[in-house]
């Protein structure tokens, strides 16, 4: 089932992967199937300019399964910048990014 669960950006690098006692990710998500999200999957790169944050994604590796950012499949080695509403696909799991209101944005 579906859960609504909310992860906060840290300024900087942000590893996205499978939860794993030897996950090296800042964010681990714990999937039904094990093995197709890896254990170090994506990054979502945090900067911030001229007063405006900056989410910019890619590949941790290049042997990872597919996954798309707004439907677009992304290859090792693309990097993609982040818009709000943007639908991240990875294997077994289904990200919606939001930009968090400036008053939320913590790190």
């Amino acid at each position: 089932s579906p859960s609504d669960k909310i992860i906060n950006l840290k300024l900087g690098r942000n590893v996205i992967g499978r939860y794993a006692p030897s996950s090296k990710a800042d964010i681990q998500i714990d999937t039904p199937d094990r093995n197709v999200l890896s254990r170090e999957h994506a990054v979502i790169d945090v900067k911030e300019m001229n007063g405006k944050y900056i989410y910019k994604f890619s590949l941790y590796k290049e042997r990872v399964n597919e996954t798309k950012v707004a439907g677009k499949k992304i290859a090792y080695g693309d990097a993609l910048y982040l818009k709000p509403g943007d639908i991240i696909e990875l294997p077994s799991v289904i990200m919606f990014f939001k930009e968090p209101d400036r008053d939320e944005t913590t790190f």
